[in-house]
């Protein structure tokens, strides 16, 4: 269904900027650095809860059941948000570190877009790797796949190498461009800076604490919500918090009983 519902999307996407003139054009009120990487990165967010509603919902949930499995999917997609967030600090902190220089102030926003789009082919592999290993995918297995060079890795990727993938990938990707005008005309539009972050800080609180309370009390599973990205740096981090294989302490009474059978 996502594919059918990411098509419509556009379908009303082009319609609405077919009738207004002129939303193809970026808002001239968006002076500011913030401003014209904001609605990229609150663009990708939407766009990333379809992908976590692929993830979630079986390959043959029927339609109808999009409306109860909602609340569901916007919790599960908590983590992507906060995803989104630590990305939007990222920029808005180097947009602080370039202002002044014209020409890496100018290439910010191009940068913000190339990561969202990456990011977002990320997301939507995740949906195949969860499906495949019911878990994003992590730093053990591409260790252990000689770093994606092993035979059987090889064949994982080319069968999930498909048309729907490309065309998902696309869609998506048309889908964020569109959001992110429209997310831009909307803020030129709003209101002004500090009474919008006021009201966008207490939106992001608000949706966090549902997402918390909702993820506890239907004991979600982690690894079916994660962010693919931050899932993978958490699993950099265990391993290499691991002790290697020979150093590992052996208790005193397990030697002995090793060294008596042999």
């Amino acid at each position: 269904w996502p594919i059918f519902l990411l098509a419509a999307a556009l379908v009303l996407s082009v319609l609405v900027l077919v009738r207004r003139r002129g939303l193809l054009r970026p808002p001239q009120r968006l002076r500011t650095l913030e401003a014209k990487v904001l609605p990229t990165l609150v663009s990708l967010w939407i766009v990333l809860i379809a992908v976590r509603a692929d993830v979630l919902r079986p390959a043959n949930a029927p339609l109808e059941s999009m409306l109860t499995d909602l609340p569901k999917v916007l919790a599960g997609s908590c983590y992507d948000f906060l995803f989104v967030a630590l990305l939007a600090l990222l920029f808005l902190a180097v947009g602080r570190l370039v202002r002044g220089k014209r020409r890496l102030e100018q290439a910010l926003p191009v940068c913000c877009a190339a990561a969202s789009a990456a990011f977002l082919v990320l997301h939507v592999a995740n949906i195949y790797v969860v499906r495949a290993m019911h878990r994003p995918f992590y730093f053990q297995w591409l260790y252990y796949s000689d770093y994606l060079q092993s035979f059987d890795a090889r064949v994982a990727i080319q069968a999930n190498l498909s048309w729907r993938f490309g065309f998902q990938v696309l869609a998506l990707a048309m889908l964020l461009a569109l959001l992110s005008r429209l997310v831009a005309h909307g803020i030129a539009g709003g209101p002004e800076g500090r009474r919008l972050g006021v009201a966008g800080a207490i939106s992001a609180l608000v949706y966090v604490s549902f997402s918390a309370w909702y993820i506890h009390t239907r004991k979600l599973d982690y690894r079916t919500i994660a962010s693919p990205v931050l899932y993978f740096g958490q699993s950099i981090l265990s391993w290499r918090a691991q002790p290697p294989l020979f150093s590992v302490q052996v208790p005193e009474a397990r030697l002995q009983e090793f060294q008596a059978d042999s």
